[in-house]
């Protein structure tokens, strides 16, 4: 009766490693192999079977079985390599509508000074200019008297300016300020300086 339990629990314990075999990917000619080879030594202990079959079932997981008694080392995982750095693209202005007091190229100037470079795209330059739409700020010629205020060395700021035709009249290093005659044509250069953050004009003054 002993014997025939003994035989029941080889017989159960083979059939239960013949299904990891299979479910791990080891070849089931391999385990037979194995099983043969003990069987052959005349090893009668079932635990010492178990315990080979169950560690080459577990090998499966550091190799892959190509063939019979031939491991094939398991493929190495691919390398990912780190991103380079990321690429910054300066976005290109793209409102060039003048007349927008908010997000156009004279955004930093105001309504007025855009009034008045407006008239001034229409004059024809025949004659005296006038602008009809801002007649209070302080025209000479074909320049207007601006207040231009920025960041940084004031003094940078008034070489800039010069260098658009502005005639500088006076700075101020406490307020960061220009002021003197812009040729009105400049204005939206001027307002697109990265030093300048407003565009004031200058208004005639007129006695009560």
């Amino acid at each position: 009766m002993r014997t025939q339990r003994q035989s029941r629990k080889v017989s159960f314990e083979l059939e239960s490693m013949e299904a990891r075999a299979v479910t791990s990917s080891l070849s089931l000619g391999l385990f037979r192999q194995t099983v043969a080879f003990h069987a052959s030594t005349g090893a009668t202990n079932t635990r010492a079977v178990a315990a080979h079959a169950t560690t080459r079932v577990s090998s499966t997981r550091a190799a892959t079985v190509a063939a019979p008694g031939t491991l094939v080392p398991r493929p190495s995982l691919p390398t990912f390599l780190p991103a380079g750095p990321a690429t910054v693209t300066t976005p290109t202005a793209t409102n060039t509508d003048v007349g927008d007091i908010k997000h156009g190229p004279l955004a930093k100037a105001g309504q007025d000074l855009i009034r008045l470079y407006q008239d001034f795209q229409a004059f024809k330059g025949e004659g005296t200019f006038r602008s009809t739409h801002a007649p209070n700020i302080q025209v000479v010629g074909n320049s207007v008297r601006v207040d231009i205020r920025g960041s940084g060395s004031v003094s940078g700021l008034a070489s800039a300016l010069t260098d658009l035709g502005m005639q500088v009249q006076h700075t101020d290093a406490r307020t960061h300020t220009v002021e003197g005659l812009l040729p009105i044509s400049q204005l939206p250069n001027a307002a697109q300086l990265s030093q300048v953050t407003t565009i004031s004009p200058v208004y005639v003054m007129k006695l009560r």
